[in-house]
């Protein structure tokens, strides 16, 4: 089983280097401009960096896109008809619907669709992290061998057979509550405070809150704007964040307390109930 990553950004790299370090023979490629600083980064650990995605896809047995989901329609237009007849290809995309809408629009019928989205960022190693796996398109022999691969990362592994279900669990869990923690560490920048220095956020669950939200902000945006911009089901709860944050700050700037209460109504409680998952979630990751 040999292995492509077509992007080498930094969750691209990082899963190059554990399937390396599990045995696998490994290619990967990104933009032109890369080549040569990518060469010189990774291949004196075994990685044989290519000059470009058709290069990845016709050698490998194994495809997968680490790309943004903003992108990956363009880049899958792009390599898919280099396609190994066969082969399993996977995505790397936090939101699966323009991920799966891209694979059944170009790669040829007989490649089999096996995709995964890792709940971590790439400081840290897959070993011990959460590992979503969805079967889309696969028989059971090869679902087997990419479970086989999968498994050589050896992450905590959650099966899936629909990419709606999972893009639904997504929203649930982490787009929107993005979101608040986003709104947070923009409030703290705009009052000109860092948390820990202020006596109001005094430890317990403000430190959940301030490690999340420093947590958030380390990574790219574009994680970020995957999550809750590209997922159908988090955009009608992003847009329902917005307006009660919005009608909760105006009330609160008129001391209007007998009506902010009463708009701790019953989706409010469901939507802080999300947090207090998201943050027991955080705890024992």
């Amino acid at each position: 089983m040999q292995i492509g990553i077509i992007g080498l950004g930094d969750m691209g790299k990082l899963y190059a280097v554990s399937f390396i370090n599990a045995g696998y023979k490994v290619f990967g490629a990104d933009m032109p401009l890369r080549f040569a600083d990518l060469k010189n980064e990774l291949e004196p650990k075994g990685i044989e960096v290519l000059i470009d995605g058709h290069e990845v896809a016709r050698k490998s047995d194994f495809i997968i896109y680490c790309v943004e989901a903003e992108k990956i329609d363009e880049v899958v237009a792009v390599f898919a008809r280099s396609t190994k007849y066969g082969a399993i290809v996977s995505g790397q995309t936090s939101v699966k619907h323009p991920e799966i809408a891209a694979f059944e629009k170009y790669l040829p019928n007989d490649t089999q669709i096996v995709t995964c989205h890792s709940l971590h960022g790439p400081a840290f190693s897959p070993e011990g992290q959460t590992l979503v796996v969805v079967r889309h398109r696969a028989t059971d022999e090869v679902y087997a061998q990419a479970l086989e691969v999968y498994k050589s990362l050896k992450s905590n592994i959650i099966e899936m057979d629909d990419y709606r279900e999972h893009d639904r669990i997504v929203a649930d869990t982490q787009a929107v509550t993005h979101m608040g923690f986003e709104s947070m560490g923009s409030a703290w920048k705009n009052a000109g405070f860092f948390p820990w220095d202020n006596p109001a956020y005094a430890g317990g669950i403000d430190n959940v809150k301030i490690l999340t939200t420093l947590r958030i902000f380390s990574y790219k945006s574009h994680i970020y704007a995957g999550l809750a911009i590209l997922n159908p089901y988090a955009q009608k709860q992003v847009k329902y964040y917005a307006q009660a944050e919005s009608e909760l700050f105006k009330l609160m700037i008129c001391e209007n307390e007998t009506e902010f209460r009463k708009k701790f109504t019953r989706p409010a409680i469901s939507f802080f109930m999300k947090v207090g998952r998201f943050y027991y979630w955080t705890i024992t990751s």
